[in-house]
């Protein structure tokens, strides 16, 4: 029973990740508290920071049922897997601007701010580094420690991220029009040449 649990903490924080994040909630916003233009991001970064802080701190406490036994092996494989993750993130990240990314950019110019398309550096190879990035992670976390309460995560977050990829694509489209259809044809979603 606390397995689903588990699910329901993580689908809720995740649904509410795309909720807020989602260009009618924050026209919703917007049209009733105007000023939030300048600070939307910032206040959305925090809740996001204090239900991932809230929801993991619930994941930590749930007991160790094991699938299978860890070997070195698998361990070994499973840091290669979080470390190639991480180095794909770092490389995300390059092609974003961290102020715009945070917020502190549109609390600078008070309105919502919008930037060019990504398809240079890794977002030549994927078109969604951050999430490559997440699976790669989650699943090395996984297979590290293969408990049932890792892949109860493991499963709603490979839902979320093509749930995820799915709306973020809906709202690149409207931005780029056959700008970013032109890009989707020629670059894959997750893994390069493959998916």
């Amino acid at each position: 029973m606390h397995y689903l649990w588990i699910v329901l903490v993580w689908a809720s924080y995740f649904f509410l990740h795309s909720f807020l994040a989602d260009l009618k909630v924050k026209a919703f916003f917007y049209q009733r508290f105007p000023s939030l233009k300048k600070t939307y991001r910032l206040y959305y970064n925090a809740f996001a920071t204090i239900t991932l802080a809230g929801a993991t701190y619930f994941h930590l406490q749930q007991p160790l049922h094991f699938v299978f036994a860890a070997t070195l092996w698998s361990k070994a494989i499973a840091i290669g897997m979080i470390l190639v993750g991480g180095w794909v993130l770092r490389l995300a990240f390059k092609n974003y601007d961290t102020q715009e990314f945070m917020g502190f950019k549109q609390q600078q110019m008070a309105q919502e701010v919008h930037t060019h398309l990504q398809i240079k550096g890794i977002n030549a190879w994927v078109r969604h580094p951050i999430y490559l990035s997440a699976w790669l992670i989650f699943l090395g976390v996984f297979v590290y420690q293969p408990t049932f309460a890792h892949l109860a995560l493991l499963a709603v977050v490979l839902i979320y991220i093509f749930i995820g990829i799915y709306l973020e694509e809906q709202k690149l489209l409207k931005a780029y029009g056959q700008i970013y259809k032109d890009y989707k044809k020629n670059v894959k979603m997750l893994i390069p040449r493959i998916l």
